[in-house]
């Protein structure tokens, strides 16, 4: 039996190529990349099989960017996709950034952006010259020019009604639209659903229009944030009582109302997935925090327990975290009406730490990790507290994460910027130009030479080609603002060249997470000057500050 299993087994190729071609395409088309690519290795005529299919071939290539492909009922075929993908990703390693290919005028007074799926919007009060909290609210949603197929920028302007709007957010894949209303000494919480096609109308897929609920402490909050993830949406508030409520948005259930207190001030907020997500601290404890929820609720309690912690190295004696913010790219729910969009699970988080030395300088590093690294972090702490082990093993020392995991760099003048993050994209700007960071790349754009360490930890000179700084330690020196003597127990003085130098492990901090990196001449604005910038995959918007409003600068990719 077990030689006939066997032979069946080896002969399955064969069986396969017996079908009709198109019936083995179709069978193909049907698996993951990683079973496409495993049957392409089997023999020379699956391998020319899958080599001469541009479907197939486009799947692996989704796969290989970590993207996921675009909705049927957009305009291209596969291998107008295909082609899409490719040209695409040649303009992001090689890019132009010349005259913008759209510049958009829009008022100044008003919300913040949100950017995303394709959209970027931001509310206003009707009166721009006298400006009340009861203001009647309009809506601006900016459709952003698209390069393939051709798409140009349009602005189309909503009433909201006297709805005093403290922020918004929203998910073009579900139509949705979501706005906290102005809270109120009472900390009354009031948060609207509406269609973003439609932004007057109540969203159809939720159960009631208006979320409701309250919040305590709310008289000194600094600002408030709205986050969507598929069926949840979660409102964090940040102030000397900072706190966190999610809501499923379709049924209407509270799922969690708290205000973190495991250590001061909680400082910043990410869903990892509709069912998890992250917290930072910066005072006391430096830590990232993980917290897991369901949906229905299974507990009484909407206070949640810490699911896992994730240490940072904490700021050496006499020096101090000003903030820990994290940028991620939006979760969008479903495929949004492009070619292809990066997938959520290949999503970067980027940890942006502004630290004062003992001198008062001010000095400002980012920390980047997969989402996939939180994740597996995540998941092994669910399983150990389900196992019932001691708190102490839920907790990750930054040793056993960053040097492998991360990357650090310093990067400076881009952690105020709204969506500087996108996929596993990253712009920055420091003084030699414009940076583009990919944390994902293809194998096939990765080149064999390996880069110095000062090329590791400072990257971008202005108008190089694109480069791949491979998985080796990039070591970057610290002295002076984190404790990292730790490195030294763990992993050993390995630090050679710096030593030379009068430098060890105490003040240097390795990281190897792999990345490329191109650098292009910041834009010249012309006229007023460019406050931040923003990405997503198929375009890079500059917001350029005037003096009777604000502009939208596009190049589309």
């Amino acid at each position: 039996m077990e030689g006939s299993s066997q032979d069946q087994h080896s002969n399955s190729p064969s069986i396969l190529l017996a079908l009709p071609l198109e019936i083995c395409i179709e069978i193909l088309a049907s698996l993951d990349a990683r079973s496409v690519l495993s049957c392409s290795e089997t023999c020379k005529q699956l391998n020319a099989l899958v080599s001469a299919s541009v479907p197939l071939q486009y799947k692996l290539a989704l796969a290989a960017t970590g993207m996921i492909d675009g909705p049927p009922s957009f305009p291209l075929t596969a291998s107008e996709r295909l082609s899409v993908l490719d040209s695409r990703r040649g303009r992001w390693r090689d890019p132009i950034i010349g005259p913008p290919d759209a510049s958009i005028r829009l008022p100044r007074q008003g919300t913040g952006y949100e950017f995303a799926g394709g959209y970027l919007g931001r509310c206003f009060p009707h009166n721009q010259s006298e400006i009340s909290a009861d203001d009647a609210q309009q809506f601006k949603l900016v459709t952003l020019p698209s390069r393939t197929p051709y798409r140009e920028a349009n602005v189309e302007t909503y009433d909201l009604g006297h709805i005093a709007i403290e922020y918004h957010t929203f998910d073009p894949s579900q139509d949705l639209l979501v706005l906290l209303e102005r809270v109120r000494e009472d900390g009354n919480i009031k948060v609207h659903l509406r269609r973003l096609s439609i932004p007057g109308t109540a969203h159809p897929d939720a159960t009631s229009a208006l979320l409701s609920s309250h919040a305590d402490n709310t008289e000194f909050v600094m600002d408030y944030e709205l986050h969507i993830a598929d069926d949840v949406v979660a409102l964090f508030w940040r102030g000397p009582a900072s706190g966190v409520i999610v809501f499923n948005w379709r049924t209407g259930e509270e799922l969690v109302n708290m205000n973190p207190k495991y250590t001061r001030h909680p400082q910043d907020f990410a869903f990892l997935s509709p069912r998890a997500f992250l917290i930072t601290y910066s005072i006391d404890d430096i830590v990232i925090r993980l917290f897991s929820f369901t949906s229905p609720s299974e507990s009484n309690s909407k206070d949640l327990p810490i699911t896992a912690t994730i240490r940072l190295p904490p700021p050496v004696s006499g020096a101090f975290l000003i903030f820990l913010h994290v940028s991620t790219s939006p979760w969008l729910s479903h495929a949004p009406q492009t070619a292809h969009y990066p997938s959520n699970d290949r999503r970067i988080f980027t940890f942006s730490l502004a630290i004062e030395d003992s001198q008062q300088d001010r000095h400002e590093l980012c920390i980047t990790v997969l989402s996939r690294t939180l994740n597996a972090i995540l998941n092994v702490a669910q399983s150990r507290r389900a196992s019932g082990e001691p708190p102490e093993r839920l907790v990750w020392d930054w040793t056993s994460w960053l040097p492998p995991c991360a990357r650090v760099l310093a990067l400076p003048r881009s952690f105020g910027w709204s969506r500087h993050v996108h996929g596993a994209r990253m712009l920055a700007r420091n003084e030699r130009g414009l940076m583009i960071l990919d944390f994902d790349v293809p194998f096939k754009d990765r080149s064999d030479e390996h880069w110095s360490s000062e090329h590791m930890s400072s990257p971008g000179d202005e108008g190089e080609k694109f480069r791949y700084f491979d998985g080796e330690p990039g070591v970057l020196n610290i002295r002076g603002l984190l404790d990292v003597s730790a490195m030294s127990e763990v992993y050993g003085n390995v630090w050679k060249e710096g030593e030379e130098d009068g430098d060890t492990m105490d003040s240097m901090l390795m990281s190897a997470l792999p990345y490329g990196c191109v650098c292009v001449p910041a834009p010249e604005p012309g006229v007023g000057e460019y406050s931040s910038f923003m990405l997503d995959e198929e375009r890079i918007v500059g917001v350029r500050k005037v003096l009777d409003g604000e502009v939208l600068d596009v190049w589309a990719f």
